[in-house]
């Protein structure tokens, strides 16, 4: 008596879909039955949209890490300003009360420019539409020097909000340094639609990541010296930032112990 007929093995092994091709029908099923569900097909731009987002975060990350305070490497020219003779520079928020302060070529009284360097947690610097670098310095706020505690995170937090990103400096001086004097404006991360409406020295405040300059409040507005002080009281309230170490030396007194 006959045995059975063997069966070829190869005829036992299932055909099976290469991993790209199934990812494909997959997705085909998916976009038929959404269109028939509602007449058109998002979950792509959905997608891609989550993967921009995710990847904008990773290099905004990257940027904050990196930025230096080397201007060479962006190729940018140095800040220059012209001044008429016997100009003087006329009282705004600043940190000098040098009368050879000089103004601000802009204007709407700032400048707008992309944040190309994070110099400590009160100092950035800007790279204006003509390829000017101007270095920044945060009015209303005394950040901790880099060799002090909380200076590194202080300058960290400060990058996490505009490095790399475009600002609006609200300014209508300079100081001995040469330095722009001035309240910055960003669009805030969790609105995208919105203007540059973050007041970045005040976020220092409240975050707990810089002191309010006290010794220059009387070239501040009114209003900004209410806000920046309620700003410090509540950090220091609830005891963000360097609001935590039980006794924090303000910048001032730590550059006086230095000198």
């Amino acid at each position: 008596m006959n045995g059975p007929v063997p069966i070829n093995k190869s005829l036992r092994r299932r055909k099976r879909l290469p991993v790209s091709a199934t990812l494909l029908l997959l997705a085909l099923v998916a976009s038929v039955v959404q269109y028939i569900q509602h007449g058109e097909v998002s979950w792509v731009t959905g997608s891609f949209r989550s993967v921009e987002t995710t990847v904008k975060e990773l290099v905004d990350s990257a940027n904050a890490d990196r930025l230096t305070e080397n201007p060479g490497e962006y190729g940018a020219k140095t800040s220059q300003t012209v001044v008429k003779p016997g100009e003087e520079a006329q009282s705004a928020t600043g940190l000098s009360n040098d009368s050879n302060n000089k103004r601000v070529p802009d204007s709407r009284g700032g400048i707008g420019g992309s944040v190309m360097g994070i110099t400590d947690g009160d100092t950035i610097k800007v790279l204006d539409a003509d390829h000017v670098l101007h270095k920044v310095r945060l009015t209303g706020i005394d950040a901790p020097e880099r060799d002090q505690p909380f200076g590194k995170a202080s300058k960290k937090h400060l990058a996490s909000m505009v490095a790399g990103k475009e600002v609006f400096v609200e300014s209508s001086k300079r100081d001995e340094y040469d330095r722009v004097l001035g309240k910055v404006w960003v669009r805030p991360a969790d609105c995208p639609s919105c203007g540059k409406t973050l007041n970045v020295n005040h976020a220092q405040l409240l975050a707990g990541m810089a002191w309010w300059y006290r010794y220059y409040a009387r070239e501040q507005s009114p209003e900004d010296r209410g806000r920046y002080e309620s700003a410090e009281d509540e950090a220091r309230a609830r005891g963000w930032g360097l609001w935590a170490d039980p006794d924090p030396i303000n910048p001032y007194e730590w550059r006086k112990g230095k000198r």
